[in-house]
């Protein structure tokens, strides 16, 4: 018989009992705790003036660009003709020279809302925080209610664990778009990271009663009661987590590969119970459902494999 010990991303084999002493023992596996609605690091999108999502071809995309840039050229100190091409070149793919264009445009303008926000969101996105902060932060001087700038700040702090400033951009973002998913999602991470625990839930619970099908905070909420000792509570928000349907948590998450594996955390957490309460039978089959969700997580794999062997040697 062996006991595993599952870790953030590693599974350690502690080794063989003796013979004769063989008994059931825990998984010894500790609940999931990611988020899957946590951006780490992903800044909502750049403020285009076209449809979210909208797709060209690459032929009309570089068409685009280039009509965008005879436009500049024939007036060059036109901050929002630069704006345009910008948005050309990032829709091509062309970040940098993206980056170059709204530069420009703050210059000829150094009150230009659009270019300052999605010089930030660029910026990130080539990893360069300083840069980002320092244009989204003169964004929130400009326009003091812009969400996106507000929310993007919590990503940012949020992610260098500077708590605080997360939980007060977020706050900030909540009070120019009060039903706004992600920052509250996020405001009650912030908030359980820091131990405020009761807040926290408030948050999630304030989330739920906009969207009982929220399945960020059905699965949080499981996790908050869990880290406070209320398992049973935890394995009720787990169940009601697992039970919400595929599209609407792949809508949630953005798209479907991050629905499952969101869905697959929130079974994996289900059999951990299961298999701390004894439930053997069960932590077998929340395992198995949660590895079909997410075949790649470690994690589940681990617990899956460990569960059905304890099972086969009858504990």
């Amino acid at each position: 018989m062996r006991r595993w010990l599952v870790v953030a991303a590693a599974v350690l084999v502690a080794g063989c009992s003796p013979a004769g002493q063989a008994k059931r023992e825990s998984l010894d596996g500790l609940f999931a705790e990611v988020d899957p609605a946590m951006l780490r690091g992903g800044a909502e999108t750049i403020d285009a003036g076209v449809p979210a999502g909208a797709a060209a071809a690459k032929a009309e995309l570089e068409a685009e660009v280039d009509r965008r840039r005879t436009d500049v050229e024939k007036s060059p100190e036109d901050a929002q003709r630069r704006h345009r091409l910008a948005v050309a070149l990032l829709r091509a793919g062309e970040v940098e020279k993206a980056v170059e264009q709204w530069q420009r445009a703050v210059e000829l303008d150094p009150t230009f809302v659009k270019a300052h926000y999605n010089l930030g969101v660029c910026c990130y996105a080539l990893g360069r925080r300083g840069d980002a902060e320092d244009h989204w932060l003169t964004t929130v001087e400009l326009e003091p209610d812009h969400v996106s700038a507000h929310y993007n700040l919590g990503v940012l702090m949020h992610n260098a664990g500077q708590l605080e400033e997360a939980v007060s951009r977020y706050r900030q973002c909540l009070a120019a778009d009060r039903d706004h998913l992600k920052a509250q999602v996020n405001l009650g991470l912030a908030l359980a990271a820091q131990k405020e625990f009761e807040e926290a839930g408030d948050v999630w619970q304030r989330l739920l009663a906009q969207g009982p099908e929220c399945f960020s905070a059905c699965y949080n909420l499981g996790v908050l009661s869990q880290k406070t000792g209320d398992a049973a509570t935890a394995v009720r928000y787990w169940e009601r987590a697992a039970d919400i349907g595929s599209e609407q948590v792949a809508r949630e998450m953005g798209d479907e590969s991050a629905g499952r594996r969101a869905r697959a955390l929130a079974y994996y957490n289900l059999g951990v119970a299961a298999d701390e309460a004894g439930d053997l039978h069960n932590a077998v089959g929340y395992f198995r459902q949660a590895s079909e969700l997410d075949s790649t997580n470690p994690l589940i794999r681990q617990a899956w494999r460990s569960a059905v062997r304890q099972q086969r040697l009858g504990y």
